[in-house]
């Protein structure tokens, strides 16, 4: 939920405007919705690892519809109609969206070879589900447009356009490779302190009183078994 909201609430901020954003979101609920279906037919149930896959899909299912209706809505500016600017728009960005969407789900499906079935699952899962943005994205994102986008040009909104971003790096083009490399090269030094946890068990959610009276037997039984006897 706190993932679906923080979504719109970006949108609304990029787009400066209501109706693209909750057109964009409608797009993603459908798209979600084929995801849950697809999860359903190819798996039968979620695990502890593949339960996360609806908060990723919402930051990557919706980057179809952000480069689509940011290409459409400057067509419309330029005066385009309706009809022409969706076709224009699937020509243009249609293969940049389409290339993009079949790499992140490739990227996802090649989990599906490792031998822990929770990673496996949430590969399988992820993967139809950023295909199924991605058909969304040109099936069903062209007939909400057209249902309900007759505004005029001159009543789009305009989305952000990062204009005193771009003045900057273009004005100190050598200051803004100094700043990005310290920042590429702070984040790839902290990636070398990431370390992998082997311990299932610390995958359990915290609080639970059952996690807690386990986590009280371990650290008192000195890794004897016999409490299971008592």
């Amino acid at each position: 939920v706190i993932s679906f909201i923080g979504t719109g609430l970006l949108l609304v901020m990029g787009f400066h405007g209501m109706r693209h954003p909750i057109i964009g979101m409608v797009l993603l609920s459908i798209g979600t919705a084929w995801a849950f279906g697809f999860t359903t037919a190819a798996v039968g149930h979620l695990n502890i690892l593949s339960l996360s896959f609806a908060a990723m899909l919402f930051g990557l299912g919706i980057d179809f519809a952000i480069v689509y209706l940011s290409h459409y809505i400057d067509l419309r500016h330029q005066g385009h109609p309706l009809q022409a600017a969706v076709l224009e728009t699937s020509t243009n960005v249609g293969a940049g969206i389409f290339t993009a969407g079949l790499l992140a789900a490739v990227a996802f499906f090649s989990a599906i070879f490792t031998d822990f079935i929770g990673v496996a699952e949430l590969g399988l899962i992820s993967g139809g589900g950023i295909l199924l943005c991605l058909v969304a994205t040109f099936w069903v994102l062209p007939a909400l447009l057209a249902a309900f986008d007759h505004t005029l040009p001159r009543e789009l909104p305009t989305p952000f356009k990062g204009k005193r971003l771009k003045f900057f790096i273009s004005r100190y083009p050598v200051v803004a490779t100094v700043l990005s490399s310290v920042v590429i090269l702070g984040l790839a030094y902290k990636a070398i302190d990431v370390k992998y946890d082997f311990n299932l068990l610390n995958l359990q959610a915290k609080g639970l009183e059952a996690v807690d009276l386990q986590d009280r037997v371990f650290e008192q039984s000195d890794g004897s078994i016999l409490f299971a006897v008592s």
